[in-house]
């Protein structure tokens, strides 16, 4: 039977969202695959065991530990489609923009994330990634089993991130912020 590797990065959590989801997976799989969740857990790994033990999901669970930041996009490649699950909160509709999103969007991998409007600055539905309502394990899984039927949506995903992750560079961001500061600077001479 095939495995099919879904990525995710998490730091000390495997939150409600990221649990639920998982263990809905195989209902909503109905080709000869087995879903493996390929878990990069740095913080409280053996929490995050733990948890995935009661959820008695962790034999499909791979845990990493703590990755050296070279290391983690061997991993992402690993990956069959890479989930950013995140949960409707203050914190995430507003501000969340995490540096996993990039390191997804710079892996080659498609991707499916929540629809949040923190992430829809970076993500577009259908054109760079699929966007699915928070704290949904149905649409999470929906949209992973849709990436798995069609490899051309996956693959013109994945390349469009891929494209699109170039104007957040560290290099990019620093062009943006000396502009910044020189606005600011003529404005108050």
């Amino acid at each position: 039977m095939k495995t099919l590797n879904i990525g995710l990065v998490g730091y000390g959590f495997m939150g409600r969202t990221h649990s639920n989801a998982f263990l809905q997976a195989p209902r909503f799989f109905d080709l000869p695959r087995t879903p493996v969740l390929k878990a990069v857990a740095a913080r409280n790994e053996a929490r995050v065991k733990a948890f995935a033990e009661q959820l008695d999901c962790a034999g499909r669970i791979t845990f990493t530990g703590l990755l050296a930041p070279p290391e983690v996009p061997a991993r992402l490649a690993e990956a069959d489609v890479l989930v950013l699950p995140n949960p409707r909160s203050a914190i995430s509709n507003a501000f969340t923009s995490p540096l996993k999103l990039f390191e997804y969007m710079g892996s080659g991998r498609p991707i499916v994330a929540s629809d949040l409007p923190s992430l829809r600055e970076v993500l577009r539905d259908g054109e760079n990634a699929l966007l699915v309502e928070p704290g949904n394990p149905q649409a999470l899984v929906a949209a992973i089993d849709r990436i798995k039927k069609d490899a051309a949506l996956g693959g013109r995903l994945a390349g469009q991130a891929l494209q699109d992750v170039q104007a957040f560079t560290w290099a990019r961001r620093a062009e943006a912020l000396e502009k910044l500061f020189a606005t600011v600077a003529g404005a108050r001479a």
